[in-house]
């Protein structure tokens, strides 16, 4: 598995986290920290796909939750 597979497993599975969890509270879904790191460390190794691009679109609309 390349470092860019794993990123792409890891970025799927933190946006289905969050969104799971915006669910679960019956809100609009806020991405963690964590998320975005992932989701950019993935774009910068040319990794493209819906649930990184969404992450992305994300970034900026809201502010960070440190604590997550």
């Amino acid at each position: 598995m390349t470092p860019a597979e794993a990123l792409e497993w890891i970025v799927d599975y933190f946006f289905h986290t969050d969104k799971a969890n915006a669910t679960m509270h019956c809100n609009q879904v806020k991405f963690s920290p964590i998320t975005f790191a992932a989701a950019e460390a993935y774009r910068d190794l040319g990794g493209d796909t819906y649930a990184m691009q969404q992450i992305i679109m994300h970034r900026g609309m809201y502010e960070l939750d440190p604590g997550r």
